[in-house]
């Protein structure tokens, strides 16, 4: 009589073939987004010589990903032409954030935001910057923090074409509170 043997699979060989399992083209783009963060925090030039070697892949499935990631709006370009700092103004009838262009940098698309209300509207420009109603964001606060978060979401658009939804984009802006 023939004794039933378990298979030839070792516990540590399980565990090997569960890291070598492909991930989705969504699961990488969101470990290179995450890649490209941790970077960009530690103040370091994001590269793709440096995301071959963070992401363990070839030069030519790195770019395949940022093409990838940049028309799924992961990566905005269009941010590139404005600085990271930006000014509120508050009068006694209203507030809104200008959003303050690079040096010799024009804006070649529209610059739209979405009114919860109103729907998309083209940003207005004031002094060659556009300016956005703070009104159209919804603001959190967490307690101790000294930081007030705001969100919108934003589209650029083609001179004459009008944004889409599943094209915009997500304006973060920080607000820090004074201790006075």
């Amino acid at each position: 009589m023939k004794e039933s043997t378990q298979s030839g699979f070792k516990e540590n060989e399980i565990k090997d073939m569960d890291t070598q399992l492909p991930s989705s083209r969504r699961e990488i783009e969101e470990d290179m987004l995450e890649q490209i963060c941790l970077i960009a925090n530690a103040g370091a030039e994001i590269t793709v010589k440096e995301l071959c070697s963070r992401m363990d892949m070839t030069r030519r499935e790195v770019n395949f990903y940022l093409k990838q990631m940049s028309a799924h709006g992961y990566i905005a370009r269009e941010f590139d032409r404005f600085s990271e700092n930006i000014w509120l103004h508050i009068t006694e009838d209203e507030s809104s954030f200008e959003l303050m262009k690079k040096e010799n940098e024009s804006l070649s698309q529209n610059l739209w935001y979405k009114d919860p209300e109103k729907g998309w509207i083209q940003a207005e420009e004031k002094m060659e910057n556009p300016w956005i109603p703070s009104s159209v964001f919804k603001f959190s606060t967490r307690c101790q923090d000294p930081i007030i978060e705001g969100t919108a979401l934003i589209a650029f658009t083609r001179k004459g074409e009008k944004p889409v939804d599943w094209n915009s984009r997500e304006l973060d802006v920080h607000i820090w509170k004074s201790e006075r």
